[in-house]
């Protein structure tokens, strides 16, 4: 082996060792901001971080058996030596397939402030913005950027995104989505545009939450964090209340989590990010409240465990849909 490959291969090896480390860390308990900018900060660090730690964590969910040498690797720093067969089962997990749930990291490619868009398939996309914002932008979510002029506009024109704003107090960072516009300077907040609401949850710090409707005077409302905005586009009305914010951001991290949430809006959410696809055969199924979670990497279980506690009858069709309909 040249000196030039095997410093190749002593780099591939103490990143895939740095993100056993942030995969342990992240499942081990709630990472708590300063972790997850920490973690933002190491996905910048190289293009290879997060596509490293991105295959390490589908390995992590699908291969049980890997853990114990996922956790060897961490314990590598001490001296420890490992087999070769340790070496070789991690060194796998880099030809394991992405998980639906989990994140792709996006570098910012824009020029300059012009305008421009991002777009996710069925994975979540965590981006630096030109200003040096965060956003995590959900699965087949769509969101439009235009950094120009004393403001900072982004269009979330489907889907979800969380955004943690850099300070700017002269350029506020403004997010429409719809007749909804969310304004902050320095906070980090998600916002969520579903069929007929969009729902704001304030992690950190303050957002105005402003409402301009066809035919109604604007309205504003004031959330500080742990507190969620709910407005209804329907009712062109808005409710706050005070949530927890780590599990309603759980998305980030591959999990949907819900309370008292009905199955219309569930099943959007899990329609988003999977490719087997759920169908709501009549009203009454949709209007059912749910909690609990769901992850897109296993409809097919959550459908059946929907069946156990509710009268709904599932079934799967000749394609693969699972159609959830009153038990008769």
């Amino acid at each position: 082996m040249t000196m030039e490959a095997h410093d190749r291969e002593r780099e591939r090896i103490q990143r895939l060792r740095e993100a056993s480390d942030w995969l342990l860390t992240l499942q081990s308990a709630k990472p708590n901001e300063e972790t997850i900018d920490e973690w933002l900060r190491w996905c910048d660090a190289h293009a290879e971080n997060f596509n490293t730690f991105q295959r390490l964590q589908q390995g992590w969910k699908d291969l049980d058996a890997l853990k114990p040498h996922v956790r060897a690797l961490r314990a590598g720093s001490s001296g420890r030596r490992f087999s070769r067969k340790t070496w070789a089962l991690a060194a796998g997990l880099g030809a394991i397939a992405l998980t639906l749930g989990a994140f792709h990291y996006l570098p910012w490619q824009g020029e300059g402030s012009q305008p421009q868009q991002l777009a996710a398939a069925l994975v979540n996309r965590a981006a630096t913005l030109p200003d040096g914002s965060r956003m995590i932008l959900g699965a087949q979510s769509r969101v439009n950027m235009n950094f120009e002029g004393h403001e900072r506009q982004l269009d979330l024109s489907k889907g979800e995104a969380y955004f943690k704003v850099k300070h700017d107090k002269s350029r506020p960072f403004v997010v429409q989505a719809g007749e909804i516009s969310v304004k902050a300077v320095g906070t980090a907040f998600d916002v969520r545009r579903d069929r007929d609401q969009v729902i704001i949850t304030v992690e950190e710090g303050t957002v105005d939450v402003s409402s301009r409707a066809p035919g109604r005077k604007p309205a504003t409302w004031r959330a500080e964090a742990g507190y969620q905005v709910t407005y209804s586009t329907k009712e062109r009305s808005a409710s706050i209340a005070s949530v927890n914010a780590s599990a309603e951001l759980a998305w980030r991290n591959g999990e949907l989590a819900y309370v008292r949430e009905p199955l219309t809006s569930v099943v959007e959410d899990l329609n988003r990010y999977s490719t087997q696809k759920v169908v709501l055969d009549d009203a009454q199924v949709a209007d059912l409240r749910f909690t609990g979670t769901a992850f897109a990497s296993s409809v097919e279980e959550w459908a059946t465990g929907i069946s156990q506690i509710y009268p709904v009858d599932v079934r799967k069709t000749a394609s693969g849909e699972l159609i959830l309909s009153s038990r008769k």
